[in-house]
């Protein structure tokens, strides 16, 4: 093969220069998140989205436009290369399950996290039975039945009872007894609260005081009016990322329904959801308010009051009894 000459290696030389120059801002900006606006053929920052999903096989829809689907092992969905400072419409649907919404703002340079809560559109309750006929085999006494509460029914209603119905996430708060030293005096004693350090860091008003306080996962909850307060008590550097923006992050998270929460806990597994129970319905709540946040429901009865157990929720609607794995 005949070399090439002084004349073609220079021209050469110089068009893979110039293509070195004109390609390495290119390749610098999309590496560093810009990318290039043909409409007006500027740069721009882009951002992205990151779902996390305990499902798996979910499919992700951002603006209506099918992005991507979590496979059968990798459950979590990144979506990139989406134009920043623009409030995205994202929707997470699965088979079998209640989809889930979340409008949010894409920052540049930024991946915006978010995680769904999915309930099963149909939760395979499972009735507990109060009764039982035993019948009576002595050969010397005529056969007879009689009813009888199952082991299992009262065992289940000992949790709804006031001495054993408490949440594993509760706070309970030490109590001091201090006696007076008074030599002129009747001896008295006076109790005294002992609250944690992290606790009082928080400087919530009576948090002593506080209906249903709980906590998980350094996350704090309680009851007060008819609402579920949420606090972070850690590092702020650690705060999640549903309680902050770009600039700072939010003190607390109310969790507010149209009806007043009569009885509250976290969602199993997770800090950052909630089981609660109203005046007819038990229902799964996110605390992620950065837009409306995602209500699905559990249960629909008369007066159903729920208890948690690990992964199984009992309810009680009345004398009936039920659980399921959720």
């Amino acid at each position: 093969m005949k070399p090439l000459s002084k004349k073609s290696r220079s021209t050469s030389l110089i068009v893979l220069l110039i293509i070195f120059v004109v390609a390495v801002p290119f390749l610098l900006a999309y590496s560093s998140g810009y990318r290039l606006d043909f409409s007006d053929f500027t740069f721009e920052k882009t951002g992205g989205v990151f779902i996390h999903s305990d499902l798996s096989e979910t499919k992700v829809f951002i603006n209506g436009e099918y992005m991507e689907a979590g496979g059968l092992f990798l459950k979590n969905v990144l979506v990139q290369n989406l134009k920043s400072n623009e409030t995205y419409s994202i929707r997470v649907e699965k088979e079998g399950y209640l989809p889930w919404y979340k409008n949010l703002l894409v920052s540049p340079n930024l991946v915006t996290e978010a995680r769904i809560l999915m309930m099963p559109i149909e939760i395979p309750f499972e009735q507990i039975e109060q009764f039982e006929w035993v019948t009576n085999l002595n050969p010397n006494i005529k056969a007879t039945s009689t009813k009888k509460v199952t082991s299992e029914y009262e065992d289940t209603l000992d949790i709804f009872t006031a001495t054993s119905s408490l949440s594993s996430n509760a706070i309970v708060f030490e109590k001091e007894i201090i006696k007076s030293t008074s030599t002129t005096a009747k001896a008295t004693s006076t109790t005294k609260i002992i609250i944690p350090e992290y606790l009082e860091k928080l400087s919530i008003k009576d948090i002593e005081n506080k209906k249903q306080l709980k906590e998980n996962s350094k996350m704090i909850a309680w009851l007060e009016n008819g609402n579920v307060h949420v606090v972070w008590s850690g590092d702020y550097e650690s705060t999640p990322f549903f309680m902050c923006d770009t600039e700072s992050c939010k003190e607390k998270i109310i969790i507010s329904l149209d009806t007043d929460i009569s009885y509250f806990d976290f969602y199993p597994n997770r800090n950052d959801a909630f089981v609660v129970a109203t005046q007819s319905h038990i229902f799964a709540v996110e605390a992620d308010d950065r837009s409306e946040q995602n209500l699905q429901t559990i249960f629909k009865g008369k007066k159903p009051e729920f208890r948690l157990d690990d992964r199984t929720i009992f309810v009680k609607d009345g004398q009936d009894i039920y659980k399921a794995e959720i």
